[in-house]
């Protein structure tokens, strides 16, 4: 292949990234690895698509590799911030966005690092980057609602989403943020109620606002129509709506369905050291120790560090 054709190739693949057609990307990655497999584009381009194929712990291994090589690079270190992002390792997180904003300055690395304060809960500091980010980039306009949410003002929260769809009404994920806001500010007896009455009309409400519902039903003691509910929507939830009903119940010591959540959520969240330690304590909680080790025997052989969690499960209940 003629060398004039890599900068081609590199071009269509970072608009198969940004267009979401990860299929399309991939196929174009083949080609390009044939013909400039040790550039820095080539591994920076490799390392985007994992990320963006949710594939974290082949990102983090590539990350870092691509550090050792070339040190220097702003994107790169970008990059590796993103795939520690969603390993939720957030403290590597900040290092790699701040290194990367240093190398290269750009608005994404401000977003992403505000992003990453957000999680570590350093609240101040995370919004005084995202006012920035914003005054910048006018569709970051939700990213600060996140922010309000984790700080427990749902009220201000609520303000920033509604704000973000009068000018974007198609985000999907805002719409979602939206109803599970609503879901919160009202008074759990409401809530419940007008649940329940949408039930007896034969609808069924979003896996966001299930969430709020469940927590309402748990905190009036109502745990057997929990459990009912669960079983009843667990066949259809989704794997990120079945992790939140899961913490939401674990934090409610209901240790049982906890544990049945993090069952269902259990493929999404093989590389999430949090989750699986969560799914663990359940297990002992419930009883359901043997079943666990079952599930992390299954899946061991895709993913060998599961055998030293089996051997630590196993050696608990000796």
């Amino acid at each position: 292949m003629p060398a004039r054709l890599v900068p081609a190739l590199s071009q269509n693949m970072r608009r198969a990234l940004r267009d979401g057609k990860l299929a399309e990307a991939a196929s174009i990655l083949v080609d390009l690895k044939d013909e400039a497999p040790l550039a820095l584009e080539t591994g920076a381009l490799e390392l985007e698509l994992l990320v963006r194929s949710r594939r974290g712990e082949d990102a983090e291994l590539l990350a870092r590799r691509l550090v050792e090589r070339f040190p220097g690079s702003g994107h790169v270190r970008y990059w590796c911030g993103r795939a520690a992002y969603l390993r939720r390792r957030y403290s590597e997180a900040e290092a790699c966005f701040r290194e990367s904003g240093r190398l290269a300055p750009h608005v994404m690395h401000e977003l992403w690092l505000g992003k990453t304060l957000t999680q570590l809960q350093r609240f101040d500091d995370a919004e005084a980057l995202l006012v920035r980010v914003v005054e910048q980039r006018p569709s970051a306009r939700a990213d600060p609602a996140w922010l309000h949410e984790l700080r427990g003002d749902t009220a201000r929260a609520l303000a920033v989403v509604e704000a973000h769809l009068a000018d974007h009404p198609d985000d999907a994920r805002v719409q979602d943020q939206r109803a599970r806001l609503r879901a919160r500010s009202m008074e759990p007896g409401q809530l419940v109620a007008e649940v329940e009455e949408l039930a007896e009309l034969g609808e069924q409400v979003s896996e966001s606002v299930l969430a709020e519902y469940i927590e309402g039903l748990l905190r009036e003691g109502r745990g057997a129509e929990v459990r009912t509910v669960v079983h009843e929507r667990a066949p259809a939830l989704s794997a990120r709506g079945a992790r939140s009903l899961a913490w939401k119940t674990y934090k409610l010591q209901a240790y049982d369905l906890a544990f049945e959540l993090f069952a269902a959520a259990f493929a999404a969240g093989v590389s999430d050291d949090k989750q699986l330690s969560a799914f663990e304590s359940a297990a002992r909680k419930s009883g359901r120790v043997a079943d666990l080790i079952a599930i992390y025997e299954q899946a061991a052989p895709q993913r060998p560090p599961l055998y030293g969690r089996i051997r630590k499960l196993k050696a608990s209940v000796r």
